[in-house]
């Protein structure tokens, strides 16, 4: 979930890199604390998966070196809703889900919606400090609720692994249950920024 203004930020969420020419420091240090606890949040997942062999110590190394990269230079490239390329996904590039077992699943589905918690955090202090307007704050947080939701309902959605190496998965639509319970996520919105 950390990056800057890639494709999935703008396109799903609606915001792409936030200017922070208008922040203060105080407002700039209070969204490089949630990256913060976001980086600490994705290093305890590589450092489980390691533990537990879905990671070498060597993907682990520069997956974590990546995560803390985006931390020191957030500022300088402008904050942004964590996005697939380099969040979740970049972490389990390397993990073969035929290897998963359920528990591990459910340990994801975890980190994600804790994930989810703190991107609503970031969305709040968007908005606080002026940068999107509550509408479009609101907007925002329901993805996020819908998200969680339905993979708590559906596990992690068919192509998941996929759509993050790079390939065209599933992702934005069907469930791994064989339901085939359509996304719900809200898909219009007022982009103003």
């Amino acid at each position: 979930f950390i990056g800057g203004g890639r494709r999935f930020d703008k396109g799903y969420f609606g915001i792409g890199p936030i200017d922070t020419s208008k922040l203060t420091e105080q407002q700039k240090a209070a969204l490089t604390e949630i990256y913060k606890q976001m980086a600490s949040l994705q290093k305890d997942i590589v450092n489980k998966l390691v533990s537990e062999g879905l990671l070498t110590q060597d993907q682990a190394n520069k997956i974590t070196s990546a995560i803390d990269n985006t931390i020191a230079n957030a500022d300088k490239k402008g904050y942004a809703m964590f996005g697939g390329n380099d969040g979740l996904g970049f972490i389990l590039r390397g993990v073969d889900p035929s290897k998963l077992t359920d528990q591990q699943k459910d340990e994801l589905i975890n980190y994600y919606k804790q994930m989810a918690q703190l991107q609503k955090q970031l969305v709040d202090k968007f908005v606080s400090f002026g940068v999107i307007t509550q509408d479009q704050g609101n907007t925002i947080k329901n993805r996020i609720d819908t998200m969680v939701k339905n993979m708590q309902q559906n596990g992690l959605p068919q192509g998941f692994f996929k759509h993050f190496e790079g390939k065209r998965g599933n992702f934005k639509g069907k469930w791994q249950n064989g339901n085939n319970q359509q996304n719900s996520v809200p898909q219009s919105y007022n982009n103003s920024i």
